[in-house]
């Protein structure tokens, strides 16, 4: 286990909050690291806009901004953004829900 994590077992659940939200990385730092998909962002902001990520007013002003950076459509406020047709429902619930396999270990004999 990494030192890092060693270092926030045991601690309380009020800890570990205080420290998630002192910490520079986040959802919105993790969205901003993948290259920029007009659809993946839209459905994030649409997650965002549902509650499913926290996020201070500042955090998601700075994040509609980046977005109208790259963006065909400007979006000022959250509630801009509308349901999509199509596969969105399916693509949410991946989102929400991916797992990253397991790494596949040898088989020991």
């Amino acid at each position: 286990m990494a030192k890092s994590l060693r270092a926030l077992v045991g601690r309380s659940r009020e800890d570990l909050k205080r420290l998630y939200h002192l910490s520079p990385f986040n959802i919105i730092t993790q969205q901003k690291r993948k290259p920029f998909n007009e659809v993946e962002w839209h459905d994030f902001l649409e997650l965002l806009k549902l509650g499913h990520y926290a996020a201070t007013t500042a955090e998601i002003q700075e994040t509609l901004a980046y977005f109208d950076k790259f963006a065909q459509r400007q979006v000022k406020n959250l509630s801009e953004i509308e349901p999509q047709s199509g596969n969105v429902i399916r693509r949410l619930t991946e989102r929400l829900h991916y797992v990253q396999p397991p790494e596949r270990l040898p088989l020991c004999g």
